[in-house]
């Protein structure tokens, strides 16, 4: 037929993002960078498609179960939050060879959070800001049938922090973080039943 295939082979994970909306769909990405191409299109013996996906969208208002911040349920207090994640990979090419390798660099994550701000805790997200508290967070989210997925940045510290002027009478807080390495030597981690 009319099919051509291009197989890449030694891929990792460059880049990835993640995002949490007050509502719409859960959203995440993924970039990879392969180190070499097989030559040719046409298929590899023992290579067959993958199956279209069928899994259901989750839904930022109905399949986000808890956000946890600093161990705490903060669901409907965190209003929406997100990261991106490098490994920050480096190319070596060298003359006469095809495709590149690739080694990690210094792993960096960093994100966006908006949080409801109620009375009784107006200061709370500028007091860690000011303070440089380390704060976790993790989000978790249900497939459905029993079916979750965490993901933890376990340990961040807030870099920039505003609470907006405005006529509203509802106040937030808007930030952005930058993960650290934990004591497990972790800077995010996705857990999954």
């Amino acid at each position: 037929g009319d099919t051509d295939y291009q197989t890449f082979y030694d891929g990792q994970i460059n880049t990835s993002s993640f995002e949490v909306g007050e509502s719409g769909v859960v959203t995440g990405s993924l970039a990879l960078v392969a180190e070499a191409l097989t030559p040719g299109t046409a298929v590899i013996a023992s290579q067959t498609d993958a199956a279209a996906d069928t899994s259901t969208p989750l839904s930022a208002v109905n399949d986000v179960v808890r956000i946890w911040v600093d161990g705490v349920d903060s669901l409907c207090t965190v209003k929406s939050g997100g990261f991106e994640f490098s490994n920050n990979m480096q190319e070596d090419r060298a003359a006469g060879c095809e495709g590149a390798t690739y080694a990690n660099g210094d792993i960096t994550l960093s994100g966006a959070l908006s949080a409801r701000l109620p009375i009784d805790a107006s200061t709370l997200w500028r007091d860690k800001y000011l303070a440089g508290t380390k704060v976790g967070l993790a989000f978790e989210l249900s497939h459905g049938g029993g079916e979750y997925t965490i993901i933890e940045v376990p340990q961040s510290v807030i870099t920039e922090h505003e609470i907006a002027d405005g006529s509203s009478v509802v106040a937030n807080s808007e930030m952005t973080y930058t993960a650290e390495e934990d004591s497990r030597g972790f800077t995010a981690v996705i857990y999954r039943n």
